[in-house]
């Protein structure tokens, strides 16, 4: 089968033969097939697929509750092998064991030391690794009934969640909400660490300059990627990462008035990369704990003496999970040190009490507006909520220049060839940053304000969002943070008035996203049957949204694309949203799911490629425009045709 990456799919330099009518000898019709799967908005997207039910038609839900889990940070549903943290009672004797048994089954102590009391042991025999939830609930609770525990956490695994002259300054609506070029006039975040305990970070030109010494706490060789355990080399090894460690750092303290890219909000302030997450895109919580340990200073065993101790802390990740009794300390002690740690609410459309870290005390809960002001579709919310900040909505668009532009928060990310680049990202994740790089500005203009005091600024500042605007009562907690009422630049109040021109006002109208399966011509690969082949418009509140294409194609060979028409000019401009699924689709006679998308900002690549896919998919729009209006013709008055699957173009 051919490879068919997006970069490959653009160089083809496809063409197109209209298809005549043809006649109508009597032939058996071949039973049509189906292809399912899942398209994901920048910052939504990930390499592993999920498996879902066959057959199962309202699959919005089921797979909106897998973004977070799958990057920004829900627990898998089964157990992964990170094993049990076990506290045991003073003078214990099962705590100088190597080994512990529950049932059948053996606990091999992994650590040489403890972590706030704790030592990890994980399965070395028996059965539970890969088993159901209930097989681990059941060596919790036998441990937790022995009289020599104090408590039992399981190890679970976590995912990731003065104006410049920059050339992309004009996209970061983010900043004009949140009134960040007033606050720049007090202070740029010099002098002040910021910590991002993420998946580390890559070497983009516009983090040159700001990245100090970090550390890779990375225990699992296989998911560190980079062929070791826990080192002093904090890169970002790619994989399932997405980079996103990279992004939010760019949120944060990307270099300003360089003339290119993005701008930070903290951009005179430095980072130090903690990396907790791997390739697969996950971590285990001791490895984050003990990651957000040693970014504040704190003393790691076998490990460096972190030598820039960070006074905020970005965590841009999560679980689905209580705030357990380890993580809870951490997180006391932490703000007792004068650490302020930040943390995305989660992005599951939820209440954030379910989220960890979120729902620990001690953490500035950030949930998510996007570029029109109002609760972003995904964003968690509730009581656990303290403020919103800017995470973006890529089915949202700004105007800027007289150009439209996906309503994501734009950043420094690395793209599959291995460039630098910049990507507009959804979620919580990018909102948290938004509000550890405030923290940071108002610690640079007053050192040695606490973590209760930067909250109480944060709270006492923000722009309340009404109920309308957030979508639950009291859900939004004080509304989106305000950068220059916090440093006493201007007074709380009304919505800030954007800046002036050319900075991006809010969209006027949300997106639409389009699933094009394109049938190729037998013999042909690189021939576009547009007769047969069928698009379909798909909506949802999530970073990733599914599609589906019921019964409704020929047998034959696909190529899956996906697309944002920003402007409606039924053209694939640059910046617009546009990916294709890596492989052809076989759909000669059986289903296919798991079909899944990416979309990235889109841009030629090689000649020809570019304005071949534009073709192929206008083509294929005006075909099933001209279907339409031939049927509304035939039709009975007050029928509105669908066909095969897609909707006709309006």
């Amino acid at each position: 089968m051919r490879k068919n990456v997006l970069g490959a799919s653009l160089a083809l330099g496809l063409s197109l033969l209209t298809a005549c009518g043809g006649g109508s000898t009597p032939v058996p019709t071949p039973a049509k097939q189906t292809m399912w799967g899942v398209v994901s908005l920048p910052g939504g997207e990930t390499g592993s697929a999920q498996a879902l039910p066959s057959g199962q038609t309202s699959l919005q839900r089921t797979v909106g509750r897998q973004i977070w889990m799958e990057r920004y940070g829900q627990a898998a549903p089964t157990a992964d092998g990170g094993g049990f943290l076990i506290k045991f009672r003073p003078g214990s004797l099962a705590a100088q064991a190597a080994e512990l048994r529950v049932g059948s089954l053996t606990l091999q102590r992994q650590d040489q030391g403890t972590f706030f009391g704790y030592h990890l042991y994980r399965a070395v025999r028996g059965s539970l690794q890969g088993q159901a939830t209930p097989a681990v609930q059941s060596v919790l609770t036998a441990l937790g009934a022995r009289t020599d525990v104090v408590s039992v956490i399981p190890n679970t695994t976590l995912r990731a969640f003065a104006t410049p002259n920059d050339r992309l300054h004009a996209l970061q609506w983010d900043q004009s909400m949140m009134n960040m070029e007033r606050a720049w006039d007090v202070t740029t975040g010099q002098d002040v660490t910021v910590a991002v305990v993420d998946t580390g970070v890559v070497q983009h030109p516009d983090l040159v300059g700001k990245l100090l010494p970090g550390y890779d706490f990375i225990s699992d060789a296989a998911n560190g990627g980079d062929g070791d355990g826990r080192d002093a080399n904090a890169n970002d090894e790619g994989g399932d990462s997405g980079y996103h460690g990279s992004h939010v750092a760019g949120i944060i303290a990307a270099t300003a008035n360089n003339a290119e890219g993005i701008t930070g909000a903290s951009w005179g302030a430095k980072i130090v990369p903690v990396r907790v997450l791997g390739v697969s895109g996950g971590g285990n919580l001791t490895d984050i704990l003990e990651g957000v340990w040693w970014a504040a200073g704190g003393e790691v065993e076998g490990v460096p003496t972190n030598a820039h101790p960070a006074p905020v802390i970005n965590l841009s990740l999560g679980g689905d999970k209580p705030c357990d009794d380890l993580s809870q300390q951490v997180f006391s002690e932490l703000a007792q040190a004068g650490v302020t740690v930040v943390a995305a609410a989660g992005n599951s459309d939820e209440d954030a009490g379910g989220a960890w870290p979120a729902n620990c005390n001690h953490v500035i809960t950030v949930g998510a507006v996007g570029p029109d002001g109002k609760r972003a579709p995904y964003s968690n919310y509730g009581a656990r909520v303290d403020v919103m900040a800017p995470g973006g909505n890529t089915k949202l668009k700004i105007r800027v220049g007289g150009k439209d532009y996906p309503g994501g928060v734009y950043s420094t990310v690395k793209d599959e060839d291995g460039n630098y680049v910049y990507a507009p990202y959804n979620g919580t994740s990018m909102a948290a940053p938004q509000v550890a790089g405030l923290a940071a500005l108002l610690l640079s203009a007053q050192p040695g304000i606490t973590p209760a005091q930067v909250l109480a600024r944060l709270r006492g500042t923000a722009q309340g969002l009404s109920a309308a605007d957030c979508g639950v009562q009291n859900g939004c907690g004080a509304g989106v943070v305000d950068a220059a009422a916090a440093l006493g630049t201007a007074q709380p109040g009304p919505q800030p008035t954007p800046a002036p021109q050319p900075l991006p006002q809010p969209p006027a109208a949300p997106l639409k996203t389009l699933v094009f399966a394109l049938h190729l011509r037998e013999g042909n690969e690189n021939d576009v049957d547009e007769d047969l082949s069928l698009y379909e418009e798909i909506g949802g509140d999530t970073l990733r949204s599914v599609y589906k294409f019921d019964s409704s194609l020929t047998p034959g060979l696909y190529e899956a694309v996906a697309w944002q028409d920003l402007d409606g000019d039924l053209e694939i401009d640059d910046s617009e949203p546009v990916g294709a699924y890596r492989d052809l689709v076989d759909l000669r006679g059986h289903d296919r799911g798991n079909v899944n998308i990416n979309l990235q900002p889109f841009a030629a690549t090689a000649a020809g490629g570019q304005n071949a896919l534009r073709e192929n998919l206008r083509k294929v729009l005006q075909t099933k425009a001209s279907q339409a209006q031939d049927e509304r013709r035939l039709r009975p008055e007050g029928k509105r045709a669908f066909y095969k699957g897609g909707q006709p173009l309006r």
